[in-house]
Order: C-alpha cells, then sequence, then structure tokens
C-alpha cells in the first residue's frame, strides 16, 4: 500500500509535483500516465526514495524496487555483476550471494550470459538483466519507469508478459 497526501516537489524555484494525493492498493497493478515533463519520473522516484526533499505525507507499506528508464547498467561490469549490485545492501555471505545471483539469472534465462557485459547483449536482454538486478532482493513493490521504452513491439510483449509472471510468481505489487 502506498499513500500519498498533499506531495510537492520542487526543483530550485520550478515544481514538478504540486500538492499530489494518491493511494494505491496493495496487488494491484497500476500506470501512471501523462505528457513529458509532467513529473511521472519524479514521483517514482520520490516512491522510491531517490528524491527525499519533499513536503506532504508519504507512507509506503513494504520494500520498493526501482527499474530505471535507462535500465541503469554499468558497461564495465558484467551481467552477473550487475544483477549482484541488487544486493550490495544486504548482509549476505559470498557463497549465499552466489547462490541469489545465479538463481535469478537462471529464472530470466540470463545464466549463459552471465560473463558477457551490457554491450554484448540486446535490448531485451539488458531489460531482463536490469528486472533480475531489480527483483533479486524480492521487493514487495516495483516500480517502472517506462522500462520498455527503448524495445521494439515483440520486445516490449515479452518483457510485459515476464513482468506479470514475476509478479505473479513473487506476489509483487
Amino acid at each position: 500500500m502506498i499513500r500519498i497526501s498533499d506531495l510537492t516537489v520542487k526543483y530550485k524555484n520550478e515544481i514538478a509535483i504540486d500538492k499530489m494525493s494518491l493511494s494505491i492498493e496493495k496487488e494491484k497493478t497500476y500506470a501512471i500516465i501523462g505528457k513529458s515533463g509532467c513529473g511521472k519520473t519524479t514521483l517514482l522516484y520520490t516512491i522510491a526514495g531517490l528524491i527525499s526533499n519533499y513536503e506532504g505525507k508519504l507512507e509506503i507499506e513494504g520494500e520498493t524496487s526501482l527499474i530505471l528508464q535507462n535500465l541503469g547498467l554499468f558497461n564495465w561490469f558484467t551481467v552477473y555483476k550487475n544483477v549482484e549490485l541488487g544486493l550490495n545492501k544486504y548482509n549476505c555471505t559470498k557463497k549465499e550471494k552466489e547462490k541469489l545471483v545465479n538463481d535469478v539469472l537462471k529464472e530470466l534465462d540470463l545464466i549463459s550470459l552471465k560473463d558477457k557485459y551490457p554491450k554484448e547483449l540486446s535490448g531485451g536482454q539488458k531489460q531482463r538483466v536490469a528486472i533480475a538486478r531489480t527483483i533479486i532482493r524480492n521487493p514487495e513493490i516495483l516500480l517502472l519507469d517506462e522500462a520498455t521504452s527503448a524495445l521494439d513491439s515483440i520486445n516490449k510483449e515479452k518483457i510485459q508478459e515476464l513482468l506479470l509472471e514475476i509478479r505473479n510468481k513473487r506476489k509483487i505489487q
């Protein structure tokens, strides 16, 4: 559950979000639609905790995870290392990390690509790596910032189906 009351976010003197109120129920899927520059990304970044300088009230029940529009992959890291980064905040042994990373790579059919770099991957493969890094922590709430915008219609549909499958399997909101 996410509850937002009178949320205002400013960039210097420019108001990106002005007194927004919104309630998002658990176990539902929502889309935030609006024209470019209307504050969609700012809202997602605020919910994800990337923006903390805001006014109003923001209540979030559960851990959130965000897939960025540009995917946020590090070109100098392998697929394995990019996914492992999703565990940085967690105290895991090396063996536990290895198992978690390998399990999610298998789940998303990326295990054969684990030693490749992002520049060696297709758009859909990069997308799956970003998803793997995000879901490895098993968040309760998954936020996507135009996460399929760079894909062709066939891959976009495949990624959307994969996300629904993951949502249902892992009980992600």
